[in-house]
């Protein structure tokens, strides 16, 4: 388990968000497949963070969160004093148009998490490497809304890494994965909190359960449970619950070895949605599927390559 979930998409993000320079990108999808004979839908695109106008580092920003409102909140960076380093902070682009910092501060933070998530109330749940601490390079979890931040857990205490993405519900719990310190074996498991008094609840370890132990993203809805990806026996496998009591979603195909998936999303109705892979033998090529399992175990495909969506890579020559 190491912290490579917060920074894996930092690359490919970066290509897609060069702030305010128009970059021909060379990747295009197409080939949509019509809808009951309707025409395809019309898409409204809209600014709401631009790095020329907004004074953010054009390669620093994450993958951005929204809420039912429309708020989006997203993690970038601005311009170092000395021009030469950059401020990480977490923002949010309300909904009426207006632009909300809800962390910046670059005594405090070293480096933020690029996965932000957000709830209908505007607050939002991140991950953060700190300057200083009472100890080294310590790691928090945070949630804040553009006031004072509230600390959901922390290295300083019994926790020795996090997982560095989030998510939180609309009663602000936070629910993260993390490894314990020494002290607890470097236990891993899955965690969730609202800050204060009421501390983290512990929804399994990996010392006492089936699980091998993972740091990808869990998604928690509004009524608590949490779907995240674990591996049992090396196997990973989707799984929904909370505090032990969990439901198997996606088990592993013994007899299709390439089939795999990523970290899901669970929503308020219990429904689980999640990239699927697999390789087609037939047409020699491989198929990317976005799926969907509702409370009753129904699976739906919702969208698929060939067929819903081709990758075509272009080259622009001067015309003679």
């Amino acid at each position: 388990m190491r912290r490579s979930s917060g920074m894996i998409g930092a690359m490919g993000v970066a290509f897609l968000l060069a702030g305010g320079v128009a970059l021909a990108f060379g990747a295009m999808l197409s080939g949509a497949r019509a809808q009951a004979a309707s025409p395809a839908p019309q898409y409204t695109l809209t600014k709401v963070a631009d790095s020329a106008r907004d004074g953010f580092d054009p390669f620093s920003f994450g993958c951005a969160a929204i809420n039912t409102p429309g708020d989006i909140a997203f993690k970038a960076g601005r311009l170092a004093p000395d021009g030469f380093n950059t401020i990480p902070g977490v923002y949010r682009a309300n909904a009426d148009g207006t632009l909300a910092t809800v962390a910046e501060d670059p005594r405090r933070f070293v480096s933020i998490g690029f996965n932000p998530s957000i709830n209908d109330s505007g607050q939002v749940s991140f991950a953060a490497r700190l300057d200083g601490g009472k100890k080294p390079d310590t790691e928090a979890i945070l949630r804040g809304e553009g006031r004072k931040l509230t600390t959901i857990a922390t290295t300083a205490d019994r926790f020795n890494f996090f997982g560095f993405d989030t998510s939180i519900n609309n009663s602000g719990e936070v629910a993260f994965t993390a490894e314990l310190d020494e002290e607890f074996g470097f236990d891993e498991g899955l965690f969730s909190g609202t800050g204060g008094k009421r501390g983290v609840t512990t929804h399994y370890l990996a010392s006492t359960s089936e699980f091998d132990g993972s740091d990808s993203r869990p998604s928690i809805n509004d009524s608590g449970n949490i779907a995240f990806v674990e591996s049992v026996d090396f196997a990973r496998e989707i799984f929904v619950g909370r505090e032990g009591e969990f439901t198997t979603v996606v088990e592993p195909d013994p007899s299709d070895p390439s089939v795999g998936f990523e970290a899901p999303i669970l929503n308020a109705d219990g429904t689980v949605a999640f990239k699927k892979t697999s390789f087609d033998e037939t047409a020699q090529q491989p198929v990317e599927e976005i799926v969907k399992i509702d409370a009753e175990g129904t699976s739906t495909v919702v969208a698929d390559t060939p067929d819903d969506f081709r990758t075509a890579v272009f080259r622009a020559t001067p015309a003679p």
